[in-house]
């Protein structure tokens, strides 16, 4: 790593380099930090002992503040296999409140899920194909919207319409497809894999399943979990040889059981769900998504699955945005883009991050 210095104002980032010549206002001694993009978590489904879709607007406020304390500048709310009801509100309420949070779009994961895969989900009935497509088409075309399913549950001809939509992505999720089955829906534009390796079907020599599907091409990304209850360490190092580069990328699955003290409880869509020191689980075991925040996440690649910081970072902030189909030299440090950034340590301890030119440091 080499000492460089940015130079930037309220809008954006003006100049960097190793010695910048202009002069600044302010100048600012970042202590050694590394100053890197921010993350994005693309998966974030509640906090304080509920779901993101029964957040206060006060509930909202302190957990965005939250996030970006972690680093996490951008992310997107969750709704967990949602009847048309609960689709339409947390609709509106990403409409309304996206603007002052950093709320990118929509998560929708469910309610077209395998029973043998659908882990905590709850037995809903499917909604109408059409009844779904009317509500999301209330969602701001500006916001981002990621639609998780079981695909083969769902007509072909659907699945292309809603991959042709403006600003959305198809994953593949809590799904017992065949190899030839995902391979089919990777052709039609269904983007990837939603945590792969946690409600997804076996990989076996006879029959490679989703991950065999993924492995065996280059076009496609998948999310992985990697806070240490998911996803064996081994099994994620494995994961991130057959994923190339860059076609990996880190979510939290934040659940409400993050914020909670440890042997706290909670309803988690009429099941009552545990706080234990390793994660969230029911009353079965069955894990209830996770308790660690994105940067603790990329601590965990780091430190104990051996993957390289800088591929560890890409994970959790520019390589998600690929997925999204976004240009990611927007969002690199270079003269021109958005002054946003993140300051931290080597082990993503955050020391402080940068929003539109205004620099917060941490204690």
């Amino acid at each position: 790593m080499v000492a460089h210095e940015v130079l930037f104002d309220k809008n954006k980032i003006l100049d960097v380099a190793k010695k910048i010549d202009s002069f600044a206002d302010i100048e600012i001694d970042c202590k050694k930090a590394i100053l890197t993009p921010s993350l994005i978590d693309i998966q974030v489904n509640g906090a304080f002992g509920k779901l993101v879709e029964d957040f206060s607007k006060q509930d909202l406020l302190e957990f965005d503040s939250q996030l970006k304390s972690s680093g996490v500048l951008s992310w997107i709310p969750t709704i967990l296999s949602p009847n048309i009801e609960r689709l339409n509100s947390i609709i509106d309420f990403v409409n309304e409140y996206h603007h002052f949070t950093g709320i990118e779009g929509l998560h929708i994961e469910g309610p077209w899920l395998s029973q043998s895969k659908k882990g905590i989900h709850p037995d809903v009935s499917p909604l109408l194909i059409e009844d779904f497509i009317g509500s999301i088409d209330r969602l701001s075309n500006s916001l981002n919207i990621i639609i998780t399913q079981d695909y083969t549950k769902i007509p072909y001809t659907v699945v292309k319409q809603l991959c042709s939509r403006h600003k959305t992505i198809l994953m593949l999720g809590h799904s017992n497809a065949t190899y030839d089955e995902t391979s089919k829906l990777f052709d039609l534009g269904v983007r990837g894999i939603t945590h792969l390796g946690n409600g997804t079907s076996s990989f076996t020599p006879r029959e490679p399943g989703m991950i065999g599907a993924f492995a065996d091409n280059n076009k496609n990304w998948a999310t992985v979990v990697p806070d240490g209850k998911h996803i064996h360490k081994a099994t994620m190092r494995l994961l991130k040889v057959i994923s190339g580069r860059n076609k990996l990328c880190a979510i939290s699955d934040l659940m409400p059981g993050f914020g909670l003290d440890i042997n706290s409880k909670f309803n988690f869509l009429g099941v009552e769900a545990f706080v234990t020191e390793s994660g969230a689980v029911d009353s079965s075991g069955n894990i209830c998504g996770s308790i660690t925040l994105l940067n603790k996440c990329l601590q965990y690649l780091v430190s104990k699955c051996g993957i390289p910081f800088d591929e560890a970072l890409m994970m959790g902030s520019l390589w998600p945005r690929n997925l999204l189909k976004q240009n990611i030299n927007e969002y690199k440090i270079r003269s021109g883009n958005a002054a946003n950034f993140i300051l931290h340590d080597v082990s993503f301890n955050m020391k402080g991050y940068c929003i539109k030119g205004d620099l917060i440091f941490l204690d």
